[in-house]
């Protein structure tokens, strides 16, 4: 039983679900609770902005509540996405550590829909469009059971990957939807910037698959040091996005704030 007709041995279903229930959950668990965590102090700014009647407010700080999540948790998805096997080899044993990899880096994907649904939701509450939410959270919940089992069928695992992503993709377009309508919200600056991150991230794949093939993978010997391998990987990866973000303006425009300049000679005379 082959892996591309989405069959797979006793011991292939024991390793997906091991994945996909301890090593995977626990992972993208990370970007599901630190990224909205940036983002939780600004929902009561809408509330309140809204109680003022101030909507230029309210636009304001939900484009910045989306901004935050999206230059956060993309890039944390992302990273997991990237070092799925050097990871699962590092803090999880597994038998199979090319198919336990393959979930995590599918996972990685439903890890970002998951970061960015529960903030859109929260946002829709305090924008007083409870209803709305409620019955598209029930039509995401048909979507992706209705899809799920035919979806694991044809293409194995992926499936219930793919099923609760279109189901994702449905309801964070129609919330957006709402509130571009209801309160006159634009979000083309918020799809211009993700689309530079989007860019900004590919670029960190290539720069941790030319760390990696220098001998800074962090797969194979032994795990402390394949941990430290990952470690400085890791971080000039990160490192990188930040300056590469800062280069293009993308934090001083979502946190508010300006880079000191060092003022020339001309300028301290």
């Amino acid at each position: 039983m082959g892996l591309k007709s989405g069959q797979y041995l006793p011991e292939e279903y024991d390793t997906i679900i091991s994945a996909f229930n301890f090593s995977g959950g626990k992972i993208i668990a990370i970007p599901m609770i630190l990224a909205p965590g940036f983002t939780a102090a600004i929902i009561p700014h809408i509330t309140t902005a809204l109680e003022e009647k101030n909507i230029r407010l309210v636009r304001s700080n939900v484009i910045d509540c989306l901004n935050i999540i999206l230059y956060i948790g993309f890039m944390l998805s992302f990273c997991i996405f990237i070092y799925a096997k050097p990871i699962t080899y590092i803090l999880f044993s597994s038998k199979n550590l090319e198919l336990s990899s393959s979930v995590l880096r599918w996972l990685a994907l439903e890890g970002f829909t998951g970061t960015l649904m529960p903030v859109i939701t929260n946002i829709m509450m305090a924008l007083r469009l409870r209803k709305s939410v409620l019955k598209r959270l029930f039509i995401y919940t048909l979507i992706k059971g209705i899809l799920m089992v035919p979806m694991i069928w044809l293409i194995g695992f992926p499936g219930a990957i793919l099923s609760s992503m279109i189901a994702a993709i449905y309801l964070v377009y129609s919330n957006l939807k709402e509130m571009a309508e209801t309160y006159g919200i634009h979000f083309k600056g918020l799809i211009h910037k993700f689309v530079i991150e989007f860019m900004i991230c590919l670029c960190m794949w290539l720069v941790a698959f030319l760390l990696t093939k220098i001998g800074l993978d962090g797969v194979g010997g032994s795990r402390v040091f394949g941990f430290f391998k990952l470690g400085i990987n890791g971080l000039f990866v990160v490192l990188f996005y930040i300056g590469m973000s800062l280069f293009f303006q993308i934090p001083q425009t979502i946190f508010h704030f300006k880079l000191k300049r060092k003022p020339s000679r001309t300028e301290v005379r």
